[in-house]
C-alpha cells in the first residue's frame, strides 16, 4: 500500500512541476506576446488590459500548484 501511495505522489509531483514550469514560461514569455496587442493599441477585455489578465491567470495557476503541493505532497509522514 505504501508503494502505491509513493507512486501516486511521484506522479502528482511531476504533473505539478510540469504545470508550474509551463505557467512560468507562458506568463511573461511567449504567451504574453500572443495576447497583447501593439503598443499603440493594446487589447482590452472587460475594460482591463489583456496582458494584465494573462499574467494574473498564470499567477493563479502557479499559486494553485504550490497550494496543491503543500496540502498533498509536503506533509510529514507519522
Amino acid at each position: 500500500m505504501k508503494r502505491n501511495l509513493e507512486s501516486g505522489r511521484h506522479r502528482i509531483a511531476w504533473g505539478l512541476a510540469g504545470v508550474f514550469l509551463t505557467a512560468l514560461i507562458m506568463g511573461p514569455g511567449p504567451g504574453s506576446m500572443l495576447v497583447d496587442g501593439s503598443a499603440t493599441a493594446p487589447n482590452f477585455w472587460f475594460g482591463v488590459p489583456v496582458l494584465y489578465l494573462w499574467l494574473v491567470f498564470w499567477l493563479l495557476v502557479m499559486s494553485g500548484c504550490v497550494v496543491t503541493a503543500a496540502r498533498c505532497l509536503w506533509q510529514d509522514e507519522e
